[in-house]
């Protein structure tokens, strides 16, 4: 015995059908815009975080074409520049060197956001240092017709840019000349002076 079909149901049967057949479609239609809704969001949220997987790194130094080492690596260019790439939410290192100035150093964060990050730093000028000895000892140390001491001495706090030259002097001595027209770039010069007796 086969089941009748709904078209072939009584006509009181059929109206009692044609609501259920309805609610289904109206279930089904629910059901697809909700999958159709869930599947784009993910769509746009992957999309977003797609396009903030990196940040950048802006690195200014006073004065500029300062060295930049970053996260140990030394980099080719020199300040001022920009590092493209870096990934989001991660921290890095970035240390400053230029000759006759203190090296600096700075941690940042790249935000998760994205976005550039600012890096500025004025660099401090290193001033030499003078490590004078000499054979025999107590001679005179002349710097720039100025008396600093004797020898053997440490002189710190010396300007770079105007001390030339130094002159150490010693009874019945010949005078000893150093020239400081080249200094390191740590602004450190060791003088070992031997003097010569006058006859």
């Amino acid at each position: 015995m086969r089941l009748y079909e709904v078209d072939e149901l009584p006509s009181q049967y059929q109206l009692l059908a044609m609501p259920w057949r309805w609610s289904t479609y109206l279930v089904s239609g629910v059901m697809a815009v909700s999958v159709a809704a869930g599947v784009t969001f993910l769509i746009i949220r992957s999309m977003r975080e797609r396009t903030l997987v990196a940040g950048a790194v802006h690195i200014e130094s006073l004065p500029n074409g300062a060295d930049v080492v970053f996260d140990g690596t030394r980099l080719t260019d020199k300040t001022p520049l920009t590092i493209d790439g870096a990934p989001v939410g991660t921290q890095h290192t970035i240390r400053l060197e230029l000759a006759r100035y203190e090296p600096a150093e700075e941690i940042i964060d790249i935000p998760k956001a994205g976005g550039r990050v600012e890096v500025t730093k004025a660099l401090t000028p290193i001033t030499g240092t003078l490590i004078v000895v000499s054979e025999p000892s107590n001679a005179e140390i002349w710097i720039n017709r100025d008396l600093r001491g004797y020898t053997p001495k440490t002189i710190k706090g010396v300007d770079m840019d105007s001390v030339r030259q130094i002159e150490l002097r010693l009874k019945d001595y010949h005078p000893f000349v150093h020239n400081l027209t080249q200094w390191p770039n740590n602004g450190k010069i060791e003088i070992e002076a031997k003097l010569v007796h006058v006859h």
